[in-house]
């Protein structure tokens, strides 16, 4: 001890935490997820950060820049617009109309990392006479477990606000309506990053997102394909037993940062089995696929009638390359590396295709190729 006077009202409020924290964990179904605690998190990352109102103004500049972009796409692509009309979101408006595609792609991971510990726990060794005492660990870990998945996912969720510009940013379909939106705080932050025209740079973004809506609209498949392969990966998370037994046998319950942060290196970085490497593998060539087609169409919708275009271009690129949103996201979140040569290879593969039947290709994931490699 630190030779300082125990001090029982400390106590006492750490048990009222840690018991909250357990009935909260006890009162959803078994590998659940807090997903209130979740939003809570992550909208509180937003407010810490900041988040700028959305004015009139700058409402009719997206709806005026999405029309355009409507009218340029329909130029070069087959597939038709979703009607649902453009918007202009806040940092939290961003983070509400998002949140159940979130959800719906990540319980799996939390699901299993949850319940990793939990089978983990129930497979110690303990005399008969300690097993009311293993049972209320296992509710500890099962709450520590759900609480420190909420936190990861809430912070992660709320740091993504600060940067993207859109629903379709991070190449994966996360709202159902379809339309084309911009957070308009991040779009004037990075045009002021990068010195760039905030007009020229909401046109292009805008052209982006629409092009990414009117792909997710007409290759409905994607969303769940990409759940598919990631509650794959998700099924092979697993726990290192001898490892979760040290860190049980140094546990402080009177100490819950200690025990936060033991769980939050509970052993789940085990080498990823064969399936997993597949389904890891098949989310980056979609995700490389998706976004490589979405600058490829732009490119050509626009036709180098956006001015500042190429420098605009250029930031992209240099974003990308020094890990944006979506890198950080999937890299925290999932381990997925989305990598830039990746994108490289899936411009030059629907740069390669006969802009007659480019956009059939989506119309089957047999269409895709497999492999960059073996095209």
């Amino acid at each position: 001890m630190d030779q300082q006077p125990f001090d029982m009202s400390d106590f006492g409020a750490m048990l009222q935490r840690l018991g909250a924290m357990m009935q909260r964990a006890d009162g959803l179904p078994a590998g659940a997820v807090d997903w209130d605690a979740v939003l809570q998190t992550a909208r509180a990352v937003v407010a810490q950060q900041g988040d700028p109102s959305v004015v009139d103004a700058e409402r009719a500049r997206v709806r005026a820049a999405a029309d355009l972009a409507q009218v340029w796409l329909d130029g070069v692509l087959d597939l038709p617009a979703p009607s649902a009309q453009a918007e202009a979101w806040s940092r939290s408006e961003w983070l509400q109309a998002t949140f159940d595609g979130w959800k719906a792609l990540l319980e799996p991971i939390a699901q299993s990392m949850e319940r990793g510990v939990a089978e983990a726990m129930a497979a110690q060794e303990v005399p008969a006479e300690l097993g009311a005492m293993m049972e209320q660990m296992t509710r500890i870990a099962r709450a520590m477990a759900s609480m420190m998945a909420a936190q990861q996912v809430g912070q992660a969720l709320g740091a993504l606000a600060q940067d993207v510009w859109g629903p379709s940013d991070i190449g994966i379909p996360l709202t159902r309506d379809g339309a084309v939106a911009l957070v308009t705080g991040n779009t004037r932050a990075f045009a002021d990053a990068h010195e760039l025209p905030l007009r020229d740079v909401e046109t292009l973004l805008a052209l982006r997102e629409a092009a990414a809506q009117r792909l997710f609209h007409g290759a409905p498949w994607i969303g769940p394909r990409l759940r598919d392969a990631v509650a794959e990966y998700a099924a092979g998370v697993r726990v290192d037993h001898e490892r979760l037994r040290a860190m049980l046998e140094g546990m402080d319950p009177s100490d819950p940062t200690a025990m936060q942060a033991m769980l939050a290196g509970s052993g789940m970085e085990l080498p990823m089995t064969p399936g997993q490497e597949s389904a890891l593998a098949r989310v980056e060539l979609l995700i490389a696929l998706i976004e490589g087609w979405v600058d490829h169409v732009t490119e050509l919708a626009h036709g180098g009638r956006i001015g500042g275009s190429a420098a605009i271009r250029e930031a992209l690129m240099r974003r990308r390359a020094e890990g944006g949103p979506a890198e950080r996201t999937f890299g925290q979140l999932l381990g997925i590396e989305l990598r830039p040569r990746r994108l490289r290879e899936a411009r030059a593969f629907w740069a390669a295709q006969d802009p007659a039947e480019r956009d059939g290709v989506w119309r089957h994931p047999d269409f895709l190729p497999s492999s960059f490699d073996e095209d």
